[in-house]
């Protein structure tokens, strides 16, 4: 994933750290859940649905992403807008 020996990335494991605090993050905030169809059904996620070629990723799926509570859901939006200010690159 990231090369191995002399090549091996130097940010490898900056990368996978930001990753898991990411992921923790999204998790503390939202409860992710199946979509459903219009019989309430939950959709199953395909288990083996990945893109073609050298460097493959699932591909997208639906879900349901819905805020823990009210008050997480406001500091998501804080915490939003607040990086859409300080993001120096924005155009």
């Amino acid at each position: 994933m990231f090369g191995f020996g002399r090549r091996i990335c130097p940010g490898m494991n900056i990368a996978e750290r930001s990753l898991f605090i990411l992921t923790a993050r999204i998790l503390w905030g939202t409860q992710m859940g199946h979509q459903k169809d219009a019989q309430g059904n939950e959709i199953p996620i395909p288990s083996y649905d990945y893109t073609a070629g050298f460097n493959t990723q699932p591909k997208p799926f639906n879900f349901e992403l819905k805020p823990r509570t009210e008050k997480r859901w406001e500091t998501i939006k804080d915490a939003y807008v607040a990086s859409r200010k300080a993001d120096t690159l924005r155009l």
